[in-house]
C-alpha cells in the first residue's frame, strides 16, 4: 500500500503549484515571483494572445510566474528554458495571483485583406513585451569597434521582414563574438545565454554566422554550434567577400549602447585603474563610517580624515546616529533584538525584541526615532520539489477525495521537510525602547530609509515611498514587474535623489531615480565585458551632506569581478574610487545594510 502512495504522491507533486519560500538564517528574499506548475493538460506559451505559441509546456513542468493580466485570465511566465510568454491561468497550478502587478498583454496584428498588403510588415509587428537593455559603455576609448549587449532571458526581438533569429543556447556562460568566421579573428564581445541575434550572412559551410541587434547596424560572427536558429540556415545568404584574419588584436573600443527608454545616462564611468585613493593615506572626505564586514560580524567604525579605524561591537546593519554619537544594529538567534551603542563602546543596550528578523534600523532626522523592518508573520510550506514549497492544505486538495481523509496519506504529507517563510513590514520606535508604532507599508518591505521628505523602502513591487504617518499609503518610485530586482534604496539627504542597486543580467549596478519616478539613471556600469565575470556595484549610501555615494564593490585591477571593497563617487556617478579600508568584506545580496555614512564624532 505505502509504495502505491509514495507514487500517487510523487505524480501529484510534479503537477502542484508551489509557493516560493526561501527565508534562510540572513533574511528572506524579497520577490513579487511566484513558482507555478504546469497542469495535467499541458500549456500552450503565447507572446501575443491567440497567436502561433511559442512553446507546448508538458505537464508537470515549473514555470517563474512575473504578471498577470488585469483580468487574471493570463499569466506572464518564464519558462525552465528560459522562454517567456503568456499563459492562460486555468492552465497552471498557482495560489493567489492577485498580489502580482498588472500588465496588458500585447495583441496580436489585424488581419489584412490582399488588398492591404503592401503595407510596411514592421508596422505589424508585435510590440516586445521587454527590450534588450543594454548596459552603458564609456565612449571614447580607442580602436575596434565592439557592441556587447547584456540581454535579460526574458528579451523578444521580433526579427525583420526576410529575416531569421539566432538564440544564444550555451548551458553556461557567454558566447564569444568575432570580427570574422574563425577563432582566427578577434574576440570583440560576448553575449548571453538566451539573448536573441538578427541573422544576416553565413559562411558556405553554414558553421559560422554574421548577426546583428535588429536595431543596431554593427554585425559580429558566433559559431553556429552554440546557436539555436529559428529556420533553416540554407536560406541565409552565403557571404563570400570576407576579410583575412588580423595578425594580431586590436586595441578594443566599446560603443556607448542606446538606454533603455525613460533611462538618462550619468556621466562616464572613469576607466582609470583601480588605486586607493592617494594623498597620505587620507581619503579627502569627511565624517565616520559604521560598517559591518559581514551579516552578524563585526561594527567597525572609521574616520575618513584621519584614515583610523577600530572595532565596536558585533551585529547587523549598522546605522549611526544624525550626531554622530550612536550607533543602532541588530542581532539574530539569542540574542536577537534592536540594539543601540555609543560610539565609544559604551552603553550597549537592546531596545527592542518583541518579534524576530529585526532589520536595517535607520534614524529619523532629528534623530528622535529608529525606523526598522521586522517579521509579521509567517506560512509554513512542505518542500516537495526543489525549491517547490506547499502548504499542506494545496497538497491535499490536489488529491482525489478519497484520498484527502486517507490517514496513511496525511501521514505522507506530514514527512515532507518543512519550511517556513516570513513576512515583513516597517516599524518604528525611540532609542530608549519607547513610543513604538508600525508604520504603513507593504508585504516584504525592507531596507528603509528616513530623511525629512519621508520613508523610502524596498518591497515585492519595487521601490516606494512612505511616512510615519498613521494614515499615510505607499507610493511606487521605481519597479519593474517583468525584471524586479530594485533593492536597497537610499534617499539623498534634503529629499533628493534615491540611489538603488538593480539586477543586470548577471550583475548589480547602482540607479539613481527622482522620487517621483522620473529621471532613472545608471550611475555604475561595468567598463569592459572583455571578462569572465562583470563586477557588481551594491549596498548605496549616501554622505550628510549628499555629495557622495559611498557603496561596496566587487570591481577588482582587470574590471573583474573579485573582492569585495568599499568604493566611494560623486553624487552624478562621476569620479569612482576605491577607499583605503583594508577590511575583508562578506556581501550575500540579502539587502544587507553594509555601512552608514554619518558626521564626525564629537
Amino acid at each position: 500500500m505505502m509504495w502505491r502512495l509514495s507514487i500517487l504522491m510523487a505524480a501529484i507533486f510534479s503537477i502542484v503549484l508551489l509557493a516560493t519560500v526561501r527565508a534562510q538564517n540572513s533574511a528572506p528574499v524579497l520577490s513579487g515571483d511566484r513558482l507555478a506548475v504546469v497542469g495535467a493538460q499541458g500549456a500552450l506559451l503565447q507572446h501575443v494572445l491567440t497567436q502561433q505559441p511559442l512553446a507546448q509546456l508538458s505537464p508537470g513542468a515549473l514555470v517563474t510566474v512575473r504578471a498577470r493580466s488585469e483580468d487574471g485570465q493570463y499569466l506572464f511566465v518564464q519558462s525552465e528554458a528560459r522562454q517567456s510568454g503568456w499563459v492562460a491561468t486555468n492552465e497552471l497550478l498557482v495560489i493567489d495571483v492577485s498580489g502580482l502587478p498588472a500588465m496588458t498583454p500585447p495583441q496580436p496584428p489585424p488581419q489584412l485583406s490582399a488588398d492591404q498588403l503592401p503595407i510596411t510588415l514592421t508596422q505589424m509587428l508585435p510590440q516586445t513585451l521587454t527590450q534588450v537593455l543594454f548596459q552603458t559603455f564609456p565612449q571614447t576609448l580607442t580602436g575596434t569597434t565592439v557592441l556587447i549587449p547584456t540581454v535579460v532571458p526574458e528579451a523578444v526581438s521580433a526579427a525583420p521582414p526576410g529575416g531569421m533569429m539566432a538564440v544564444v543556447a550555451l548551458q553556461s556562460g557567454r558566447l564569444n563574438l568575432r570580427s570574422g568566421p574563425g577563432v582566427a579573428y578577434p574576440t570583440v564581445g560576448k553575449a548571453d545565454v538566451g539573448s536573441r541575434w538578427t541573422v544576416v550572412g553565413r559562411t558556405t559551410a553554414g558553421d559560422w554566422v554574421q548577426m546583428r541587434l535588429s536595431n543596431r547596424s554593427e554585425v559580429v560572427w558566433a559559431a553556429t554550434a552554440y546557436l539555436q536558429i529559428e529556420g533553416s540556415i540554407e536560406t541565409v545568404p552565403t557571404l563570400t567577400d570576407l576579410p583575412a584574419p588580423p595578425s594580431s588584436a586590436e586595441p578594443v573600443r566599446i560603443l556607448q549602447p542606446t538606454p533603455e527608454p525613460g533611462t538618462t545616462t550619468a556621466a562616464p564611468v572613469t576607466t582609470t585603474p583601480v588605486t586607493t585613493i592617494s594623498g597620505s593615506g587620507k581619503t579627502g572626505l569627511s565624517g565616520t563610517l559604521a560598517f559591518q564586514d559581514r551579516i552578524g560580524g563585526t561594527i567597525y567604525l572609521y574616520d575618513l580624515a584621519q584614515d583610523t579605524l577600530r572595532p565596536l561591537t558585533g551585529g547587523i546593519d549598522p546605522a549611526l546616529s544624525p550626531d554622530g554619537r550612536q550607533v543602532a544594529f541588530t542581532r539574530d538567534g539569542g540574542g536577537n533584538g534592536l540594539y543601540v551603542i555609543n560610539t565609544d563602546g559604551s552603553d550597549e543596550r537592546v531596545i527592542y525584541k518583541d518579534w524576530p528578523l529585526l532589520r536595517a534600523p535607520k534614524w529619523s532626522p532629528d534623530g528622535r526615532y529608529l525606523l526598522f523592518s521586522r517579521s509579521n508573520g509567517y506560512d509554513d510550506c512542505r518542500v516537495v520539489r526543489g525549491s517547490v514549497c506547499l502548504p499542506d492544505s494545496a497538497i491535499l486538495e490536489a488529491l482525489p477525495p478519497e484520498l484527502q481523509l486517507d490517514m496513511e496519506v496525511n501521514k505522507l504529507v506530514r514527512g515532507i521537510p518543512n519550511q517556513r517563510a516570513y513576512h515583513t513590514v516597517l516599524a518604528r520606535i525611540s532609542p530608549t525602547g519607547s513610543d513604538y508604532r508600525d508604520i504603513p507599508s507593504l508585504d516584504f518591505a525592507a531596507a528603509p530609509d528616513w530623511n525629512e521628505a519621508g520613508i523610502v523602502y524596498q518591497s515585492n513591487a519595487g521601490i516606494q515611498r512612505t511616512a510615519d504617518e498613521s494614515d499615510a499609503r505607499s507610493v511606487q518610485v521605481a519597479n519593474d514587474p517583468l525584471l524586479g530586482y530594485f533593492h536597497d534604496p537610499a534617499w539623498q539627504p534634503g529629499g533628493g535623489r534615491i540611489v538603488f542597486h538593480r539586477k543586470q543580467g548577471s550583475h548589480w549596478q547602482i540607479y539613481a531615480v527622482n522620487p517621483d519616478g522620473s529621471g532613472l539613471t545608471a550611475l555604475t556600469r561595468p567598463v569592459t565585458a572583455l571578462v569572465d565575470e562583470l563586477p557588481s556595484n551594491v549596498a548605496p549610501a549616501w554622505s550628510p551632506d549628499g555629495q557622495h555615494i559611498l557603496y561596496v564593490s566587487n570591481r577588482n585591477s582587470i574590471e573583474s569581478a573579485g573582492a569585495w571593497h568599499f568604493w566611494v563617487m560623486n553624487a552624478d556617478g562621476s569620479d569612482q574610487r576605491l577607499l583605503p579600508i583594508d577590511i575583508v568584506l562578506d556581501y550575500t545580496f540579502s539587502s544587507e545594510q553594509m555601512v552608514s555614512w554619518g558626521r564626525s564624532i564629537q
